[in-house]
C-alpha cells in the first residue's frame, strides 16, 4: 500500500466507513425520491404555469412552516436518552406530540382563509385546510421513527423513506397528467403519510407504558425547547425565500423561482437532509467513546468535506444541460438562478456538522443562536440582492453560506467540541 493510500484508509475505516454506510441507505431513499421528483417535476412543469407553481409554492410552504413545530425537539431526546430513562421519555414524548398536532391543525386551519385573502387566490384556503390534517397522522408513528434512528437502524429509515417519497411523487404525477390540477400536490401527501405511519409502526412496535405520568415532562420541554427552536429557524430559512420573492414580485416570477429552487438546491438538499439524519446517532457514539469526541468530530467533518461538495458542484456544473433538456425550453431563463443556488448548498454540509456536534454535546442553545443568526442575515441580505432580480437573491443567499459556515466551523472547534478532547 502506498503512503499516500494509508490516509485514505484511515479516513474511511470503523465508524466514518459506517456513518456513510448509514448516509448511503438515507441517499439511496433521497435518490429513490429525487428520480421520482423528475418525472412529478417533468410532468407538472409541462402542465403547471408559473401561477399555478406559484399556488402550490404558497400552500406547501405554509404547511410546513407550521408543520416543523410538531416536532418539539422530541426525536434528538429520545436518540439522546440513557437507556433507564428510555420508556419515560418515549411515553411523555408521545403524549405532547399529540397535543403538538391537535394544535397545529387548529392552527393551519384557520390561517387558511386569511392567507387565500391576502394572496388573493381562493384556491389556496381549501389547499391549506386540506393539507391541515396531515398534522394528525403522523403522531402514529413519531416514536417509533426516532426509536428506529436511536438504533441506527438506517436502512430501515432509507428504505421507508424512499417507498412513501416514490408513492407519493409517481401518484402525484399521474394525477396531474390525469387533470386533477393543483390538487394533484395535496391527495398524494396523505397517501405517503399514512404509508410511512405504518411502515414505520411495523418496523418498531412501540406502545406507551400505562405506568408513566408526566414525570420529566419540564425537562423534555427545556430541552427539546431550544432544539424546536433551532428547527422552526432551519424550516424559515428554507421556506422564507418564498414569501419574500412572491412579496417582493408576484405569483408569476414566484413560480419560476419555485422551480428554480426544486430544480437546483432542492436537489442539493436531498443530499444534506441525509446527512443530517445519520449524523446524530454517529455523533453520539463518538461523545461517549471514552473521550475521544474531538478527534471523531473533526474526522466526521474531514470526510463529509471530501465527499459532500464535490457532489453538489457536480450537480451545479451540469445543470445547464439537464434543465432544458429535463424540463423543457421554456426553463431556460431559469438557468442562472439555478446553478448559483445550486453553489450556495457547497458550503452548508460543514455548518450542518457543527449544528449536530452542538446537539451531541447537549448544546442545543448555541445551534439555536447559530441558526438565528443565519437566518436573519439570508432574510435581509435576500431583501436587499432583490433589487437586482431573483438572480439577485440568489447571489446574495451563496454570499452568506460562503462567509457563515467557515465562521461556525471555527467556532464550534475552539470553543465546543475541542472541550471534550
Amino acid at each position: 500500500m502506498s503512503a499516500a493510500a494509508v490516509p485514505v484508509t484511515r479516513l474511511f475505516s470503523g465508524p466514518t466507513l459506517r456513518l456513510f454506510r448509514n448516509m448511503g441507505w438515507i441517499g439511496l431513499s433521497e435518490i429513490m425520491g429525487r428520480a421520482s421528483r423528475l418525472v412529478t417535476a417533468v410532468a407538472l412543469a409541462r402542465i403547471f404555469s408559473p401561477e399555478d407553481f406559484g399556488i402550490v409554492a404558497s400552500a406547501l410552504t405554509m404547511h410546513e412552516l407550521i408543520r416543523v413545530f410538531g416536532s418539539m425537539g422530541l426525536g434528538v431526546m429520545i436518540i439522546q436518552a440513557r437507556p433507564d430513562e428510555l420508556t419515560e421519555v418515549c411515553t411523555v414524548a408521545n403524549r405532547l406530540n399529540w397535543l403538538a398536532a391537535t394544535a397545529l391543525f387548529v392552527m393551519q386551519s384557520l390561517l387558511a382563509f386569511p392567507i387565500s385573502l391576502i394572496a388573493g387566490e381562493p384556491r389556496l384556503a381549501l389547499m391549506i385546510a386540506a393539507l391541515a390534517v396531515v398534522h394528525l397522522i403522523f403522531p402514529w408513528s413519531m416514536v417509533a421513527v426516532f426509536l428506529v434512528q436511536r438504533e441506527n437502524r438506517m436502512k430501515v429509515t432509507g428504505l421507508i423513506g424512499g417507498l412513501t417519497l416514490l408513492t407519493e411523487n409517481l401518484l402525484t404525477a399521474a394525477l396531474a397528467l390525469g387533470g386533477f390540477g393543483i390538487w394533484s400536490v395535496v391527495w398524494p401527501r396523505f397517501v405517503s403519510t399514512i404509508t410511512w405511519v405504518v411502515l414505520h409502526r411495523r418496523a418498531r412496535p412501540w406502545r406507551p407504558s400505562p405506568d408513566c405520568g408526566w414525570h420529566g415532562w419540564r425537562r423534555v420541554l427545556a430541552h427539546g425547547g431550544q432544539v424546536l427552536g433551532t428547527e422552526v429557524l432551519k424550516t424559515l430559512r428554507v421556506t422564507l425565500d418564498k414569501p419574500l420573492i412572491g412579496a417582493l414580485f408576484g405569483m408569476d416570477v414566484l413560480g419560476m423561482y419555485y422551480f428554480a429552487f426544486s430544480a437546483g438546491l432542492g436537489i442539493s438538499q436531498s443530499l444534506l437532509s441525509a446527512l443530517s439524519t445519520v449524523l446524530l446517532p454517529h455523533l453520539r457514539d463518538g461523545r461517549d467513546n471514552g473521550g475521544q469526541f474531538h478527534a471523531h468530530a473533526k474526522a466526521t467533518l474531514r470526510s463529509v468535506g471530501l465527499i459532500v461538495p464535490p457532489l453538489i458542484l457536480t450537480q451545479a456544473l451540469l445543470c445547464p444541460l439537464y434543465v432544458p433538456l429535463i424540463f423543457g425550453e421554456a426553463w431556460t431563463p431559469a438557468v442562472p438562478v439555478v446553478l448559483v443556488l445550486c453553489l450556495s448548498a457547497i458550503p452548508r454540509p460543514f455548518a450542518d456538522v457543527c449544528s449536530q456536534i452542538q446537539r451531541a454535546l447537549g448544546r442545543p442553545g448555541a445551534d439555536l443562536v447559530w441558526n438565528a443568526v443565519l437566518t436573519a442575515s439570508l432574510a435581509i441580505a435576500m431583501v436587499l440582492g432583490a433589487r437586482w432580480g431573483l438572480i439577485g437573491a440568489a447571489w446574495a443567499v451563496l454570499a452568506i453560506h460562503l462567509i457563515a459556515s467557515p465562521l461556525f466551523v471555527v467556532w464550534t472547534f475552539k470553543h465546543a467540541a475541542l472541550r471534550h478532547r
